[in-house]
């Protein structure tokens, strides 16, 4: 506590410590970022910088319950503060209690017309369409509204006018919200498909039968991963309705261990690079820090899922460190996948190939590459489910489910929209929703738009009927 000790002290204390705040936050250290914030709280309650990162730290770590009782605090310390009143609705949200978010939002709004993205929290919850559509037209044409937040004001009119079935103004909408947010995303493609390309040499057969046997046993860990918009989420609702399941959301803790051992052992390079000098203790170390950090939040629960997108690229480095955990991808029709990726605003920069439909269409080729790579050197590590199987025949899938986790069948699991949860991805709100096949063929409502894209995906060899990986 020395550290927060003596920037509390510094007449420059706010400025400094929001600084360091935010750089503990920017490298994923949530754990040290609620022990600072505490150390300012224990002194002063109602600080409002130490409360308002302590409860975006609770939220990464999964706990939003007590992440909304300090926005709570924190909104009758400035009622009319309408950030705050974006972060407690966003928090709602992701709760399940949207008629409170609606109106936090709509509050939010009305003190600061201009907040674009409180508009697009709001806009799949809305209470409000034609009121909503004409604050975001308004705001289009307001010149104070900066380029780099423009993209929220279109990404939130495709959503309302997709809603209202009227399909060329929202694709209008949807073609500049995703020429907004790209242009303001430094990201090479090349680079991607390069990273996931060296992992597949790396990862060997003969690497990881070199490395077998030398991770930790836990069982705890069932990893759920894919491509954005596959289905993921709800996998994790289904077995989150188990007795025995925590859902554990998107985990950072694969990689801060990873980067915990990186540091210890003074290795250099990218993931690919430095993991092929890791010495034999390192893989259990790692699986070790991740088995600890899951317990610590697993009150008790068996098992824990970890619902990270990108862990598809780490499959090999989880079974050396961690080789009793279980492991489902999640796959979806082409066209679905990607419009459903292109309809989106992530907020995540890692997943900035979604932005432009020939990105989209060379990572998703270099994911199918990837993925039957895991499927060449360790078969059967990996349960395979489609989302229209799940959604066209839901049960036996989650008995396919169940019995490849090792899980008892359990009538809840049925049922996953009543599961109470909290769920912090773009899926909150459909999810909450009993199972519906309204999301199948969903690209065909644009599909003379979406001839690009179609177009992207077939020069890189895709099947646009059936997620079919590249033999």
């Amino acid at each position: 506590a020395m550290v927060e000790n003596l920037l509390l002290e510094n007449r420059h204390s706010d400025m400094l410590r929001q600084r360091y705040y935010q750089l503990l936050d920017d490298l994923k250290l949530h754990a040290k970022l609620i022990d600072a914030t505490e150390t300012v709280l224990s002194k002063r309650p109602r600080d409002k910088l130490a409360l308002s990162y302590q409860s975006l730290a609770l939220r990464s770590q999964g706990n939003t319950p007590k992440a909304i009782k300090l926005l709570e605090t924190l909104l009758k310390t400035e009622p009319n503060n309408a950030i705050t009143l974006n972060a407690l609705g966003t928090a709602l949200k992701d709760q399940g209690l949207f008629e409170r978010a609606d109106q936090l939002f709509d509050r939010a709004l009305t003190i600061t017309p201009h907040y674009t993205k409180a508009l697009w929290n709001r806009s799949d919850i809305t209470s409000d369409v034609t009121r909503d559509l004409e604050r975001i037209n308004k705001q289009l044409n307001n010149p104070q509204v900066p380029v780099s937040e423009r993209h929220y004001l279109h990404f939130a009119a495709y959503r309302l006018l997709d809603a209202l079935e009227e399909r060329e103004a929202a694709f209008e909408h949807l073609n500049k919200g995703n020429k907004s947010k790209r242009a303001l995303v430094d990201f090479d493609v090349h680079q991607e498909v390069n990273l996931e390309s060296t992992i597949c040499e790396v990862f060997s057969s003969a690497f990881l039968q070199a490395r077998a046997n030398l991770g930790n046993l836990s069982k705890r860990p069932i990893f759920i991963f894919g491509l954005p918009r596959s289905g993921t989420t709800l996998v994790e609702q289904v077995l989150a309705s188990h007795s025995a399941v925590l859902g554990g959301g998107e985990l950072t803790h694969l990689a801060n261990a990873a980067g915990t051992i990186k540091r210890r052992y003074q290795l250099d390079g990218t993931f690919s690079d430095w993991m092929q000098y890791l010495n034999n203790a390192g893989w259990a170390e790692i699986g070790g820090l991740y088995a600890k950090a899951t317990q610590a939040m697993s009150d008790g629960t068996p098992r824990i899922t970890d619902k990270a997108l990108l862990n598809y690229r780490a499959a090999g480095l989880i079974k050396l460190c961690l080789p009793n955990a279980k492991l489902i991808q999640v796959e979806r029709n082409p066209m679905d996948l990607c419009f459903g990726c292109y309809r989106q605003l992530f907020v995540s920069d890692s997943l900035a190939f979604t932005y432009s439909f020939d990105e989209l269409a060379k990572v998703y080729a270099s994911y199918q590459k990837t993925m039957h790579h895991w499927d060449t050197v360790m078969p059967k590590f990996i349960l395979r489910i489609n989302y229209e199987d799940l959604v066209t025949d839901f049960e036996s899938t989650v008995k396919r489910l169940l019995d490849f986790c090792e899980l008892d069948f359990e009538e809840t699991c049925t049922q996953p929209h009543q599961t109470d949860r909290v769920i912090e991805t773009l899926s909150a709100s459909q999810v909450r929703q009993p199972i519906f096949n309204s999301g199948l063929q969903r690209w065909r409502r644009y599909e003379k738009q979406l001839e690009a894209l179609q177009t992207a995906l077939l020069e890189v060899g895709a099947d646009l009927e059936q997620p079919t990986r590249p033999h």
